[in-house]
């Protein structure tokens, strides 16, 4: 591993530190946004690529894989992540892992000699893996409408208030949103 990817991992290592908070029990409840969502899984996505192909055309492809796949498998969790929704954000993590199957099948077909039907599947999963992508940024929307409908729900419980200062037992109904 040469210096200036010790250099880029670190720098995005101490973004991330840098950028995290503790979340607050009042936020947890908040409506999120659907453009929030889309945006943070769009960057997630492209700016890890962008770096891993700008490593790769300085190292002769030597480096950058590791940056691009990351962004490719990982980058369109984060609008689900961020909308609560985990089995959406691994739902499209295995999902995406589909087209490496076809990329190994069309290695595996012209592993000896070039062919045809290899560059086709190979050109086949690079295009259902492009569109993986974006269909599963797109549908962090969906993510975000299921947290705020989630949300907007009327919740009931039971409890006591103070009352004149004695507790009474009391049904407490609270609506979000």
């Amino acid at each position: 591993m040469n210096a200036m990817t010790c250099l880029i991992q670190l720098l995005i290592a101490l973004l991330c530190l840098l950028s995290a908070r503790p979340v607050r029990a009042e936020e947890i409840e908040k409506p999120k946004s659907e453009a929030t969502a889309v945006y943070l899984s769009t960057v997630a996505t492209l700016l890890p690529m962008a770096i891993g192909i700008a490593q790769a055309a300085r190292t002769d492809g030597e480096s950058g894989a590791g940056f691009i796949l990351a962004g490719y498998a990982l980058g369109p969790t984060v609008g689900h992540f961020y909308a609560g929704n985990t089995g959406a954000a691994m739902g499209g993590v295995g999902l995406r892992l589909v087209p490496f199957v076809g990329l190994g099948a069309a290695m595996s077909m012209s592993w000896d000699s070039a062919s045809r039907a290899a560059d086709a599947v190979a050109v086949g999963s690079l295009a259902l893996g492009a569109a993986m992508t974006v269909w599963d940024i797109a549908r962090t929307t969906k993510s975000v409408r299921s947290h705020n409908e989630g949300i907007a729900k009327p919740q009931v419980s039971l409890g006591a208030i103070r009352d004149g200062g004695e507790l009474t037992p009391a049904v407490v109904v609270s609506v979000g949103m």
